[in-house]
């Protein structure tokens, strides 16, 4: 499936209509399988132009919710720890921003079943990281979150607190302190 995905993405960003509705409706039938699940996760991570890394992350993002509970533990795992490694080292912003949806989804149903405990202190570090990247896409995160797991910070209020506060007058960034703002 992985090698006929990564043509079909390719093809879902030609410019041909035809190309792309063929495309279209080779992934709607591939993404009834969840291993469609791993398959864009790989992508996500090793394709070589980031229109189609951005491309998987958003589809995963469609389908992760229907496909989630069907996972194994271990994909989940693996699931979880892609995504993270997406956000930390991916070098195109809506590469990391379209990873960062995915993970709000994810939390969702991960977080209050308490199979995703390292997300938050994860979240805070990287929001302490001295590489801007980093700091955005953790605000941007923990915006998104608030939508979906807002109860699960209420520990961390004051924490949150803080951390917005010093975000709001970093020095160093424009994009931080706008994704604090949000």
């Amino acid at each position: 499936m992985a090698q006929s995905l990564e043509l079909l993405l390719i093809q879902f960003l030609m410019p041909d209509n035809d190309a792309r509705r063929q495309a279209e409706d080779q992934i709607k039938r591939l993404a009834k399988d969840p291993q469609v699940v791993p398959a864009l996760v790989h992508h996500l991570r090793t394709a070589k132009t980031p229109n189609v890394r951005q491309l998987a992350a958003v589809l995963l993002r469609k389908k992760i919710t229907g496909h989630w509970g069907k996972l194994s533990p271990q994909l989940r795992q693996l699931v979880k720890q892609s995504l993270i490694e997406s956000i930390t080292v991916e070098h195109s912003p809506p590469v990391r921003r379209a990873s960062a949806n995915v993970v709000s989804i994810i939390a969702k149903y991960a977080v209050p079943a308490g199979e995703w405990s390292d997300l938050l202190p994860f979240l805070f570090q990287c929001s302490q990281s001295a590489q801007e990247e980093h700091r955005e896409v953790a605000l941007i995160l923990f915006s998104s979150l608030t939508e979906t797991i807002g109860n699960s910070f209420r520990p961390y209020f004051a924490d949150l607190q803080a951390l917005l506060l010093k975000c709001l007058q970093d020095e160093t960034s424009n994009r931080v302190r706008v994704a604090a703002l949000k």
